[in-house]
């Protein structure tokens, strides 16, 4: 599957603007532990009780991030038995992040709200090319200000 997103920061002004348009936000706690490839990464993710296993592949666009997905569930599992899995098959070198979050479906989109761990507020708008143009439209923010990088390097780069 080919995932488009775009991901903007935002501050409390514009995020209660957006809070008006989707309806109160329902954030849970989602953890993330990264392992990086030479063109991608290996994401485990835990959130609401479910486990997460996802590939994401190289960045194919910059002005909307485009890319490869791949990702499935595993249910009833210990994603300390997975690291390790992970880890003896040679995948050790992992970097992990928490974060809140609050999902919403609108306009042919999941959009979520992000808060990191340092306090900043993200808006990530998925779905197709034209469906994002008009979420973006309709929340009065540009596409030119949408950030590239990943949550992990936004963490990284803010230490």
């Amino acid at each position: 599957m080919i995932e488009t997103e775009v991901k903007i920061k935002i501050n409390e002004c514009k995020l209660k603007e957006i809070v008006e348009i989707l309806g109160k936000p329902k954030y849970f706690s989602q953890e993330n532990i990264i392992h990086e490839l030479k063109e991608g990464i290996v994401r485990l993710r835990r959130e609401k009780g479910e486990i997460f296993i996802t590939y994401k592949g190289k960045r194919k666009n910059y002005d909307m991030n485009v890319r490869e997905e791949i990702e499935f569930t595993v249910k009833n599992s210990n994603l300390e038995k997975i690291l390790n899995f992970f880890n003896k098959i040679g995948f050790d070198n992992w970097t992990s992040y928490c974060k809140k979050r609050a999902n919403f479906s609108h306009r042919e989109c999941v959009i979520s709200i992000d808060i990191l761990p340092n306090k900043d507020i993200y808006l990530e708008i998925e779905g197709n090319r034209s469906s994002i143009l008009e979420c973006l439209d309709e929340f009065n923010l540009r596409l030119e200000d949408s950030e590239n990088r990943s949550y992990l390097e936004i963490i990284r780069d803010a230490r």
